[in-house]
């Protein structure tokens, strides 16, 4: 197991690696696409709205976040 996504050879052709991983425990991977090749991943802002969040959620996604990875 290389931590890459089981199709990332497809996921590049079809996204041109523009696109975030966030490798889960269970193995599996959750991608994150874009709408369009110029925008960015706020992590600042994601952590904000993730934060709002936890008190309805029961749990943080903190360390969710701190494991987003551009993609491989």
């Amino acid at each position: 197991d290389d931590g890459k996504p089981l199709g990332a050879a497809l996921l590049r052709g079809l996204y041109h690696r523009h696109y975030w991983e966030l490798p889960v425990k269970e193995g599996n991977v959750i991608l994150i696409v874009p709408a369009d090749l110029d925008q960015t991943l706020d992590i600042e802002a994601l952590s904000s709205r993730a934060e709002a969040l936890a008190p309805h959620l029961g749990y943080s996604l903190e360390s969710l976040i701190r494991a987003v990875r551009s993609a491989t």
